[in-house]
């Protein structure tokens, strides 16, 4: 089943579409709208006005036919066709801009031949042809066409124009009932969008440090986080001696460039096939682990961050090998694991429309993980590979971000769920409208690379083993980049550099942070310890507050922005003690209620 992804819009802690769920599988619904620019582009989309403007240039019959359409009284039917791309062309010269995006859709019917038949609308820019969404149709029944592209800078868009067709073949009349048959189309639209995140990219931040011993091309995928007042990367390598691991630390981004790169090659994690690194404290062991494929997820730990040295050799998450899942359905990549209170998840890609989940208990872990199960299926021009999944802190919301195969870079998609086990619901999960891709990044200063933001990791509020991005925070992601005149002969030999993503202004995600401070203080009355919780509302909305603690609960309703207020608990204790205070804030947003809830802890020091 084929189903193309929607946009939703986040409203705090609710998502207005809920996926679908099929035999377990999670869906994706379809039928949302991104943030539209203006007018329908296409003229006489419904065909209720005739047939005119649009043309059949390749070949072709075009003619109104009122006794079948999608809706309204009419529909166009195309016959006598000569080529697979006879069919219907309509000429935008002048209505689209080079930089923007657009979605678009259609959709198609045909009586008579195949079963089943592909058909795809093409955008054509002189001898220049972009397949911009596909769909395979069923015999006998309407089906929608939807998808999305942004137009790169530099194309001339004169005399651009879109156009309908079925799959190439060299000699469609050896074959006509299969290739050549008649169909009707109707509802066909384009809508310039506008993405809902924005991001800044910088300049190159880590490149390359090649060696006589380690030649490196390039450094990509990574992976990274913040422990003990540093930044700690791991990375793949690319050489002609093939794919391995690195690293490298600094206390600021300005420095990244110029710290020194250690290959992990001489590291007991050795030489050989190792790549696609993910790093995290998992706090129940006290080590960190560095999970990467080296063909299955292989694992190492330590307990020094800050020594390359001390990582141990490999080990197996799937001692007994490839499940047999994967086997049978083209293999699995970029394993990126996450964790919540009882169950740790696996995630992986398969470059082939697949994400896949396995889980393990936290007791178990690293061992024990099940066999893999697909949690979403799509074309990979919305799921591809490099995976990455985070809670969002202060709500019980989690994110994936996918990335995907755009027209022609890498983006990358997202999702949103309640839980890791799903069912996820797409978010900004179309080229046009992207977590982050080329249709929504500018650049700081040089473009360096302009049709990628591929495999990267965002920059977490934590180190350990949830994940967390604080929504309070602006988004910082460090990704992949490579320059689109680098002519190379080979994939390994591409110049990868990696960038750093700031989100620009608000997002959805963004949206969900209420910004409010608290802090505790332990104050003795009449020989009796109170709890005092004091609370600043930095937000520009007002805010009503929730404080909950062992000794009971207390509300505050509608604090003003920039005022502070404060609640005491008497704990009925002469000796001051340790515990945890949690502040639950909510805000009417623009599109509904918002909460955000933080635990702070006291001591009795």
């Amino acid at each position: 089943m084929h189903v193309r992804p929607m946009r939703v819009r986040w409203f705090g802690a609710t998502a207005i579409a809920a996926a679908l769920v099929v035999a377990g599988l999670a869906v994706p619904p379809s039928g949302a709208e991104a943030r539209v620019v203006g007018a329908d582009l296409v003229s006489n989309g419904g065909f209720e006005n005739g047939v005119a403007p649009w043309t059949s240039p390749d070949g072709g019959v075009l003619s109104t036919d009122t006794e079948v359409a999608a809706s309204g009284a009419a529909s166009l039917k195309v016959t006598e066709r000569t080529r697979t791309s006879s069919g219907p062309w309509q000429d935008l010269g002048g209505k689209l801009t080079p930089g923007s995006s657009y979605d678009i859709s259609a959709k198609v019917r045909f009586t008579a031949g195949p079963d089943a038949k592909e058909f795809i609308l093409t955008m054509a820019y002189g001898d220049r042809y972009n397949n911009v969404a596909r769909a395979v149709a069923t015999r006998g029944q309407w089906t929608t066409i939807k998808g999305s592209f942004t137009i790169p800078e530099e194309q001339v868009v004169t005399g651009a124009r879109l156009f309908i067709e079925t799959p190439w073949v060299p000699d469609p009349s050896a074959d006509p009932a299969s290739n050549l048959m008649d169909f009707n189309v109707d509802d066909v639209a384009l809508f310039e969008v506008e993405p809902m995140f924005e991001w800044s990219s910088s300049d190159p931040v880590i490149v390359p440090q090649p060696t006589e011993e380690h030649p490196s091309l390039g450094v990509k995928d990574p992976t990274v986080v913040f422990a003990d007042g540093k930044y700690h990367v791991f990375m793949t390598t690319a050489s002609q001696n093939g794919w391995s691991m690195a690293t490298t630390s600094f206390t600021d981004w300005s420095e990244a460039a110029e710290a020194p790169i250690t290959y992990l090659a001489d590291s007991p994690i050795g030489a050989g096939y190792t790549a696609a690194p993910q790093v995290f404290f998992f706090e129940p062991d006290g080590l960190w682990y560095l999970i990467y494929q080296a063909g299955d997820p292989f694992y190492s730990t330590t307990a020094n961050i800050d020594d390359p040295m001390s990582w141990t050799t490999p080990r197996p998450l799937y001692p007994n090998g490839t499940p047999a899942v994967i086997q049978e359905t083209g293999g699995w990549l970029d394993f990126f694991n996450i964790c919540d209170e009882e169950l740790c998840h696996l995630f992986a890609t398969g470059d082939n429309g697949r994400l896949w989940r396995a889980e393990t208990t936290i007791e178990q872990f690293p061992s024990g993980f099940s066999a893999p199960e697909l949690e979403l299926q799509d074309t990979t021009e919305n799921i591809f590979e490099a995976s990455m999944t985070y809670k969002l802190d202060g709500s019980d919301k989690y994110i994936t971000m996918i990335e995907a195969i755009g027209h022609p870079g890498r983006y990358f998609s997202s999702w949103i769920a309640d839980d890791l086990a799903g069912p996820w619901t797409p978010l900004a999960a179309t080229e046009a409208d992207p977590f982050a891709g080329p249709a929504n990044r500018t650049f700081e200063n040089e473009i360096w690379s302009k049709d990628q933001v591929s495999h990267g990791e965002m920059i977490r509020s934590g180190s350990d083993q949830d994940l967390t991005l604080d929504p309070c925070e602006p988004m910082r992601m460090l990704y992949q980049g490579v320059s689109h005149t680098a002519q190379v002969p080979d994939y390994v030999s591409l110049p990868y550099k990696l960038g750093l993503l700031t989100a620009v202004g608000g997002n959805p995600i963004s949206d969900m942070c209420v910004d409010v401070e608290s802090s505790v203080s332990q104050r003795t009355v009449a020989g009796k310890v109170n709890l005092v919780v004091s609370v600043t509302n930095n937000d520009s909305s007002p805010v009503s507050l929730t404080v909950t603690s062992d000794f009971g609960t207390k509300t505050i309703q509608n604090l003003m922005p920039g005022r502070t207020t404060s609640v005491a608990f008497n704990t009925r204790l002469a000796e001051k003690s340790s515990g945890t205070i949690t502040v639950d804030a909510m805000k009417e947003g623009s599109t509904g209620p918002v909460s955000y809830e933080r635990t702070i802890e006291y001591t009795a020091g």
